[in-house]
This record gives C-alpha cells, structure tokens and sequence, in this order.
C-alpha cells in the first residue's frame, strides 16, 4: 500500500483561529499495522478528536486528516488500487 499524500490544515492548543473549523467536517484517515486495512472516519459536530502525538505515533492514530466544507466519497480504483477521492 502506497503513502497517503494530505496537506492538512490543523489546530494546536496554541491556535488562534480556532473558529475557522467549527463549522466544518473531519476526515481522518487510519492504516491498520497488523493487517493493512484502511478506515476513513468521517466526524462532524461535537464529537471529540484525538490527533496523533508528532513524536510518539501510535499504530491506530490517524495518518492523515483535515477539516473541509466540502462533501466527500471515497472508492478503491480496481485497476491501479488507488484510493479515489471526490468532490461531492
């Protein structure tokens, strides 16, 4: 399986513009070690996330994530086994 390849935009406890994600929706992206399996979550509203620890990743942490307006659907390519990402 191929590296993911996200430019996230993400918030800091020292963030000041906190504001700009409360209206929008989290995609984060986990890889199972032990078996390869991909999850995308998709979260919106209150619910709590935990972003992964830059220096001590987990192997359940989310390996990529961002915050988006946008609505997205996510297929496998069955010729190249690529993930395909889509603009709703």
């Amino acid at each position: 399986m191929g590296t993911f390849i996200w430019y996230p935009k993400t918030i800091d406890s020292n963030s000041t513009d906190i504001e700009d994600f409360v209206d929008k929706v989290f995609y984060g992206v986990r890889q199972n070690a032990a078996n390869g399996r991909v999850t995308i979550e998709k979260i919106a509203g209150d619910e709590p996330i935990s972003l992964p620890d830059e220096v001590s990743q987990k192997p359940n942490d989310y390996r990529n994530w961002m915050w988006t307006n946008n609505t997205y659907e996510f297929s496998w390519d069955a010729n190249t086994g690529r993930l395909l990402m889509e603009v709703i």
